[in-house]
């Protein structure tokens, strides 16, 4: 049993965890809430979902963590060196890891995930933005705390604002209102107003993300608005991730890949993708099948010396419903 592998990886939302064998046979799953110890006032709060999630898939496995060739976790959260060992202490200790695990960033899972090498820039647009970077040298780079806001949340927040002016602004209305509407089964404005920030029963920043796939598909329908404020975010990520390439070591626009993933850019009304590959010119667009957990186990792959087959990973593993958010 000493060739096990445990993958974790957590969002802003989610946190999926899969324990596979050297081969890629997946033996177990499991899901947890929000890996983001910044957005907690406890951090051990964010921490206890991350080793729960870890937790169902050794138990779903028929292992213990000590059973374990490596763990690796690519986390939300992990921004600074001192949350990288934060985490480490904490999920060694919790699962009763024989060796320190490795913590990343989430944003270099999901670029080992779409490369055979971990080399290139991948871009995360799920809840959050995230962006992870390794040049041709192996510098590395990720966004962490240094990029604006991005990603469902973001993008729901867009449309949330084109709402409220147009009832209260003395702005227009959005094309998109009545779609708005219906994401929470309200009627006007102001009972969406309610329903996202009522005391006890509001859905807060949650709801606001609903109204990402609203604006998301306005933009494809052709509502002008919509396509403007898609446009606006897609030319302020692709900034980002040409910058992100050049801060690594890339030269050439024809050397980078970009590993584009996340719920948003899965998105059947792919324009935010779309603008983004026009506005980053030459780079070889990989929208990898292989889910960011299966990237983060093979950076324990990696540093114990072995090779699970992806297509094995992805075909033994989990199905979509464990995956899904947006």
């Amino acid at each position: 049993m000493n060739d096990l592998l445990l993958g974790v990886d957590g969002g802003a939302t989610k946190t999926v965890a899969v324990v596979a064998d050297a081969t890629g046979r997946v033996l177990g799953a499991g899901r947890g809430g929000s890996s983001d110890i910044h957005a907690e006032h406890d951090p051990q709060v964010a921490v206890d979902r991350v080793a729960e999630a870890a937790r169902q898939a050794l138990r779903a496995a028929g292992v213990e963590g000590s059973a374990l060739a490596h763990a690796a976790f690519g986390l939300c959260g992990a921004d600074w060196p001192e949350d990288m060992v934060f985490y480490a202490e904490r999920l060694t200790v919790a699962l009763g890891l024989r060796r320190t695990p490795i913590i990343v960033n989430d944003a270099l899972g999901a670029l080992r995930a779409g490369t055979d090498d971990g080399i290139g820039v991948s871009l995360v647009i799920g809840t959050g933005g995230a962006i992870g970077a390794r040049g041709p040298t192996g510098a590395t780079w990720f966004s962490g705390m240094r990029l604006e806001a991005s990603g469902a949340t973001e993008l729901g927040r867009i449309a949330y604002a084109l709402l409220i002016r147009g009832t209260y602004g003395g702005g227009p209305v959005p094309g998109f209102q009545t779609a708005a509407l219906a994401t929470h089964g309200v009627g006007t404005v102001e009972e969406l107003v309610r329903a996202i920030t009522a005391r006890d029963t509001g859905t807060g920043d949650q709801g606001v993300a609903r109204l990402a796939a609203v604006l998301l598909e306005a933009g494809h329908a052709g509502d002008p608005v919509a396509h403007t404020a898609i446009g606006a975010h897609a030319e302020m990520l692709a900034g980002y991730v040409r910058a992100a390439a050049e801060r690594v070591g890339f030269r050439d626009p024809a050397e980078v890949i970009l590993v584009v993933t996340g719920g948003v850019l899965r998105h059947r009304c792919t324009d935010l993708l779309t603008a983004i590959t026009e506005r980053t010119g030459g780079y070889r667009i990989v929208r990898p099948d292989a889910e960011p957990v299966y990237g983060v186990l093979l950076l324990a792959a990696d540093e114990v010396g072995v090779r699970p087959d992806i297509e094995t990973l992805r075909a033994t593993g989990p199905g979509a419903a464990l995956f899904q958010t947006l």
